[in-house]
């Protein structure tokens, strides 16, 4: 989540800032400001790729921002608080990195190499904390002196407020 954010976030400040390329392209312009906050583009994923193109994946820099920012969060013991879903139970699913994460992470100090586990980690949905809107999340609401309808969550006591009657729910 925090690598896409900070890709994202590069997109926004070449839009705001800079000179937007066409369409999904990743130019040269939104390649140097990756690696300004310590991510290197690359068509690969990988050391050696190429930095700018359609379709592009990076890497943190060793000792740069993106990486010692995120050392710092994943030391901070609510780390995982830091961010939910306000309608589900994220666990974490999985710390191990893919052979090519592997590679990448090699070339790592072991706490360098912690901090990759868990921004390559997966998550698990659990179950929902709060219910979505759905056909049982709203009532319909009605006026009959007024001719007037409103949705809101159920069991409310709504006063109409031109005849001041009481809405009648359905």
């Amino acid at each position: 989540m925090l690598q896409t954010v900070a890709h994202e976030m590069c997109h926004l400040w070449q839009n705001h800032f800079g000179k937007y390329s066409r369409r999904a392209y990743h130019n040269k312009e939104w390649g140097n400001k990756m690696i300004s906050i310590g991510r290197m583009p690359s068509n690969t994923g990988k050391p050696g790729g190429k930095k700018t193109g359609q379709q592009m994946m990076e890497y943190p820099i060793d000792g740069g921002l993106f990486m010692e920012t995120c050392k710092g969060l994943v030391k901070n013991q609510e780390f995982d608080q830091l961010w939910y879903d306000r309608t589900t139970n994220i666990k974490l699913l999985n710390i191990n990195l893919s052979e090519e994460q592997e590679e990448i992470a090699d070339n790592y100090s072991s706490e360098d190499q912690n901090t990759l586990r868990i921004l390559y980690s997966s998550f698990s949905i659990e179950s929902p904390i709060v219910k979505v809107s759905g056909a049982d999340s709203k009532s319909k609401y009605h006026c009959f002196n007024c001719n007037i309808n409103l949705w809101r969550k159920p069991n409310l006591h709504i006063i109409c407020g031109i005849c001041e009657e009481e809405f009648e729910e359905n």
